[in-house]
């Protein structure tokens, strides 16, 4: 277990799966339900149970660095806040950030405090992905990528896992701002509303991203259908010069014995003749129809 200094009497402990047991002895967590709670991160969610608030937190990967997800448990009465997680990355973020959380006047201050600091650069991060679309686009504009579909599903799954997260943390903190409990602390109360702002500003980005995607793979649609027909309409072309030159053969193979051709001296040439005169005309003829 480590407790961080924070000021006015606050206590900030930071928790591992395998302290939890110590941790109920030093009466840090005060029931088997906030303890469930707390130690399945699947989402991002908070739940009141009487006094106390309990939760966890679920951050998707960065650019750089890891995901992140953690428990905690606030109570009030304690002026406690408690986090579980075991890959040390919560501890270092809170250490890095000692400076800006360790004048929180409440508990609530603290994860209100974390979470805005948690998402602070997101809009970066957004940008860098409007960034790499536009570039797959320019690139679509150009030639049809072959890797084109697996970059397009990386993001996808991206944006989807980036437009629930902002979603969830937008309704918390919505929640949040309207607990009746709260009301009275009124800094509390409008930081809560300023993170379910940027959450919802950067959920609308996301949207927006996700918008722009399907409209990338429309074009995709597009451009493939389009390389397809002017194949089709190459192997039409083709098929089209070559059709005369089949009849030609079809015809002189019959070898009926009355055929003149057949005892022309020079039949065979003019035979030649006649094909690369067709074949010459009809190039010339879908050249300048433009299907050549």
């Amino acid at each position: 277990m480590r407790k961080l200094e924070m000021e006015k009497g606050l206590e900030v402990w930071i928790l591992r799966r395998d302290e939890v047991a110590e941790a109920e002895k030093e009466k840090l967590l005060l029931s088997q339900s906030l303890k469930k709670i707390m130690e399945t991160p699947r989402s991002c969610k908070m739940e009141k149970i009487g006094e106390y608030y309990a939760g966890t937190m679920k951050i998707p990967r960065k650019e750089k660095g890891d995901g992140m997800t953690f428990g905690f448990f606030l109570d009030s009465q304690e002026k406690k806040a408690v986090f579980l997680e075991d890959s040390g990355h919560l501890e270092s973020f809170l250490e890095e950030n000692l400076d800006s959380l360790g004048k929180a006047g409440n508990e609530q201050m603290v994860l209100v405090g974390l979470l805005h600091l948690l998402i602070q650069d997101d809009v970066i991060q957004l940008e860098r992905l409007e960034e790499g679309l536009f570039s797959l686009e320019e690139e679509l504009l150009k030639r049809i990528p072959e890797n084109f579909q697996e970059r397009t599903a990386r993001y996808r799954r991206r944006l989807f896992t980036l437009h629930t997260y902002y979603e969830q943390l937008a309704n918390l903190a919505d929640k949040m701002e309207d607990d009746p409990d709260l009301m009275q602390q009124g800094k509390t109360v409008r930081e809560w509303g300023w993170l379910a702002e940027k959450a919802e500003r950067l959920h609308d980005h996301v949207e927006t991203l996700r918008e722009y995607l399907l409209q990338i793979r429309e074009l995709y649609l597009s451009r493939t259908a389009e390389q397809q027909n002017r194949i089709m309409t190459l192997l039409t072309v083709i098929t089209t010069i070559f059709l005369p030159l089949t009849l030609i053969a079809g015809w002189y193979g019959m070898n009926f014995p009355n055929m003149p051709e057949l005892h022309w001296r020079y039949g065979y040439i003019a035979v030649i003749a006649v094909s690369t005169l067709t074949v010459i005309l009809e190039i010339l003829y879908f050249r300048k129809k433009k299907m050549l």
